[in-house]
């Protein structure tokens, strides 16, 4: 009967685990403490709570009234309790739901064993301690406590079994790419722009190759392989996004692609929280350009914080995008369906159109002619590329609903896009209004970007709503900036958000939604 009791509350308590594996495959199967982890464990800390009061009460009545048979309420009334826990919390709407690949099931099973086992110790303990008034079971309660470092227990456990399989896939990768004799693989990688960068230059270069980039925001090395595995056999030039929180992760994911061609798209705060310093940011940086071959090409962004790396580089064949010289834009108008601009190629002007709206997007499109233009396409299939180039979703994307101008710039997660998308809103006609969640993973230096977030914020929106944990940092910028605060609007949700865009938006206003948090958030 022991066996049976430990063995129910081991799924149970795996079953309340699960939306700590959650939040951890989001961290990249990291065990570390976030605020959702913080917050989930803190409910659990409540649940365990509770579920003792009712065990001490019914062992104390047990024990006055010699009535045994009560020591079965404990467990039956530990395993109510997790149900309905489980049944509250899985009820809640989620940013992102538990994948269940292959690692998440394997670190699942060894996670269920270890609770097997500690359920087992928990009711023996209480056998062996308690046997003669019969509270064997007084330590039950506890079980769900052991969650979270039974879970990073099992992060360390399979860690051996995820290196194999991570070697398996990487050397996969490695060979698939080395036999491609004549690809060209380009390394894109910033603190800002990554993506767009990546698009946008998949559809120029589109014009003249069979070009391939890694989908979606696949930047990591199991992303990368998988996209290599799918990518199309009569591919020319791969474009490969390179992202990173901590030092080494470029270099690790340069040794895969070994790329021939490097972007840097901007140098910001973004993951100062995991990266320490902005020195640690620029050196991880800049390993995708020592990865460079000697006779590789380089492309920095001079206008995002990339200048002092383009002067480290000693390329050949390196160029800095400053907006004065080479490939840049000027005489830009932007409108509700997209943005004209005189591009400059060299000492060639072009006249140009493409649907993406932004100051920043057009930097981006200076980016990517700079490369095509220094792996010799020619200009006018530069010109009709940027003319192919169709917004990306939820950065910087403009909908039209009824009347209202939404502009969805929720991807976006570092001051300068947040900086970038307010001089865009300020562009449009009507009322201005903004849904913002504020920036985060800046470390020390968060409450003031989201203060002087708010400061912008106050100089160009005619009204404000502040969205969860950094509204009040926000809105103290706003405040301070003379903003009217009756037209701030505070909410805990992007859901109590939504709700009252219903109510404050008529036919003719711009809703800038900026800043979604991180699904870890």
């Amino acid at each position: 009967m022991l066996w049976g009791v430990a063995v129910i509350t081991a799924i149970l308590t795996t079953v309340i685990g699960l939306r700590l594996v959650n939040y951890t495959q989001l961290e990249s199967y990291r065990a570390c403490v976030t605020p959702k982890i913080t917050g989930y464990y803190t409910n659990i800390l409540y649940l365990v709570m509770a579920k003792w009061c009712v065990a001490l009460i019914a062992y104390v009545i047990a024990y006055l009234t010699a009535i045994q048979s009560l020591e079965w309420i404990v467990p039956v009334e530990c395993a109510v309790a997790d149900i309905c826990f489980s049944i509250a919390e899985y009820s809640k709407k989620v940013k992102k739901q538990l994948a269940l690949t292959s690692r998440c099931i394997r670190l699942i099973a060894a996670f269920f064993i270890l609770n097997c086992g500690a359920c087992l110790a928990i009711c023996a303990l209480g056998d062996l301690i308690f046997s003669v008034i019969s509270w064997r079971y007084i330590f039950i309660p506890m079980s769900a406590l052991l969650t979270l470092p039974l879970l990073w227990l099992s992060l360390a456990i399979t860690s051996p079994i995820e290196y194999a399989v991570r070697r398996k896939y990487i050397l996969q990768c490695k060979r698939e790419l080395a036999k491609r004799q004549g690809l060209v693989k380009i390394g894109i990688t910033g603190s800002m722009g990554k993506t767009s960068v990546k698009f946008i230059l998949n559809t120029i270069l589109s014009r003249s190759y069979k070009s391939y980039c890694t989908p979606s925001s696949y930047n990591t090395p199991m992303g990368v392989c998988r996209a290599v595995s799918e990518m199309p056999e009569d591919t020319q030039i791969f474009v490969c996004e390179m992202g990173a929180r901590r030092k080494g992760d470029i270099a690790e994911l340069c040794d895969i692609v070994r790329p021939t061609c490097g972007i840097i798209t901007g140098i910001t705060q973004q993951h100062l929280q995991t990266f320490k310093n902005l020195d640690n940011i620029k050196s991880t940086k800049y390993e995708l350009i020592a990865s460079l071959p000697v006779h590789g090409i380089a492309i920095f962004n001079g206008m995002g914080g990339a200048e002092e790396l383009y002067e480290r580089c000693a390329l050949e064949y390196k160029y800095l995008v400053d907006g004065k010289k080479g490939v840049y834009a000027e005489d830009i108008i932007t409108d509700g369906s997209g943005t004209q601009f005189t591009l400059h190629l060299d000492d060639k002007s072009y006249r140009c159109k493409c649907a993406l709206i932004g100051n920043h997007n057009i930097i981006n499109i200076c980016i990517a002619a700079c490369l095509c233009l220094a792996i010799g396409m020619e200009d006018k299939d530069i010109v009709a590329g940027i003319g192919d180039i169709q917004p990306i979703e939820h950065r910087l994307e403009v909908i039209n609903n009824r009347g209202i101008t939404i502009i969805d710039d929720s991807f976006n997660s570092n001051p300068e896009g947040a900086a970038y998308a307010l001089d865009t809103l300020a562009q449009f006609s009507g009322r201005k209004i903004v849904a913002a969640q504020g920036l985060v993973e800046l470390g020390s230096a968060e409450y003031e970007a989201n203060y002087n977030l708010g400061k912008k914020m106050a100089d160009i929106v005619d009204i404000a709503i502040l969205i969860g944990p950094k509204r009040f940092a926000i809105k103290d910028g706003m405040i301070a900036h003379a903003f009217d605060e009756s037209s701030i609007y505070m909410t805990d949700t992007l859901a109590d958000a939504q709700k009252l865009f219903s109510e404050i938006l008529t036919s003719g206003d711009t809703l800038l939604i900026e800043n979604d948090l991180p699904d870890n958030y």
